[in-house]
């Protein structure tokens, strides 16, 4: 059938890959070669619920360590309250999350005086003390997890800031880039 795109399952529990299904939630398991063209259906422990528990908002942005930077100018250039929802971990407060979005508010007040309430205000004070997010990291307890169960590669990939310029958003049920 013309038009009609291959696509596959991912995702995990717990930070384990489904079982029947292609590809857990490793980011290095989605090279160019393995996604591209395809549509993915993918279900994740926490922020399948986030971006279900955000869906009201005019505008979904997917934010990582990755592309802190891209997410920080797309947040400022939309000129609109920005509320910053982190997935946590099993329902419960999680570092990683939190340093992140403690780097976005810092990145964005660096560029404009912000409006935060305390709980912005801790995130960004803790990401100004921190210059390495591994180490700040490596006694949290989703970080820990992550590394018991062998994805250590994964760690090390998910914590370089600024590797992309991309703003991923959601949309009618999907995950888009922008068009360029």
């Amino acid at each position: 059938m013309e038009g009609k795109k291959d696509g596959f399952l991912a995702g995990e529990r717990r930070g384990l890959k489904i079982e029947g299904f292609k590809f857990g939630n490793s980011p290095l398991e989605f090279t160019k070669e393995a996604v591209q063209g395809k549509e993915i259906f993918m279900t994740t422990s926490n922020g399948t619920r986030a971006i279900e528990n955000a869906l009201s908002a005019d505008n979904l942005y997917i934010a990582c360590y990755l592309n802190i930077s891209a997410i920080s100018e797309k947040l400022l250039e939309s000129e609109k309250d920005v509320v910053i929802l982190c997935a946590g971990t099993d329902d419960e407060f999680s570092l990683d999350d939190s340093l992140c979005a403690g780097m976005i508010i810092k990145k964005m007040s660096e560029k404009i005086k912000l409006e935060i309430n305390d709980l912005g205000l801790s995130l960004k004070k803790i990401a100004d003390l921190t210059s390495d997010i591994k180490e700040i990291l490596s006694e949290s307890k989703h970080y820990s997890y992550l590394k018991s169960i062998g994805y250590e590669n994964d760690l090390e990939y998910c914590t370089t800031v600024d590797a992309f310029s991309i703003t991923p958003f959601y949309k009618n049920g999907k995950i888009k880039l922008p068009l360029k």
